[in-house]
């Protein structure tokens, strides 16, 4: 996660998972922008957190407090140029990927819903399946000569490209760009689905460009 919601109350606070969980999180991000606790109910702040301002959820108005919370996250595009958080938030574009008996249904980040001809039918299946041959058999032995590192980056450009072509329309595109700000946290794109298939495949290797967007550090990527 980029961002911990941290809930207190009597049945939170000492608890093991709570202790191990704060702490650890901290270690790994640091509090700046990054962690923001919520009264639920009153407690002592544990003193790891206490130099970080706790938002008042007493009153249990969960709207109010996902408000809040939505403000104090934000966006690196809605944040002023000197806020912080914009060197430390990230968007998400999360995709989900279901078979269907048309081919493949994509759910984008905005919830538009598309059907797609998956690479591997159609007029580039052929491309799709010899470039990922290529790209297998290529990457289980050590690439010693320039005809065989060519390839091998020949396999990856055509499987990365085809499977962004999957992922992202025109809108999804510009969306991606919106999303990557140079100098700042690269968004992270999630993959979901409950196809083990559709997940198994070379997501890594997103090709738009020339740029093969997890290797260049444009995007990070995850699969659920």
């Amino acid at each position: 996660s980029r961002f911990l919601v941290l809930v207190l109350s009597p049945r939170t606070v000492g608890r093991a998972w709570v202790t191990q969980e704060g702490p650890a999180f901290l270690a790994r991000h640091g509090p700046l922008g990054h962690i923001g606790p919520v009264m639920l109910e009153t407690v002592e702040v544990p003193p790891i957190h206490g130099s970080i301002q706790s938002l008042n959820a007493l009153a249990q108005d969960a709207e109010r407090v996902a408000r809040e919370l939505a403000a104090v996250v934000g966006r690196p595009g809605e944040l002023d140029d000197q806020d912080p958080r914009r060197l430390l938030l990230g968007q998400h574009l999360s995709f989900v990927l279901e078979l269907t008996d048309d081919g493949l249904g994509v759910t984008g980040p905005d919830g538009r819903r598309r059907e797609v001809t998956p690479p591997w039918r159609g007029e580039n299946a052929a491309r799709f399946t010899a470039a990922r041959l290529g790209f297998g058999q290529l990457t289980r032995k050590a690439i010693e000569s320039p005809d065989d590192h060519a390839e091998l980056v020949g396999c990856a450009t055509t499987l990365g490209e085809l499977l962004f072509a999957v992922l992202f329309d025109e809108e999804d595109v510009a969306r991606l760009g919106q999303a990557t700000v140079p100098g700042y946290s690269q968004p992270l794109v999630t993959i979901r689905s409950d196809d083990d298939v559709l997940l198994s495949l070379p997501w890594e290797l997103l090709c738009h460009q020339g740029s093969f967007l997890v290797r260049d550090g444009r995007v990070d990527l995850a699969r659920s």
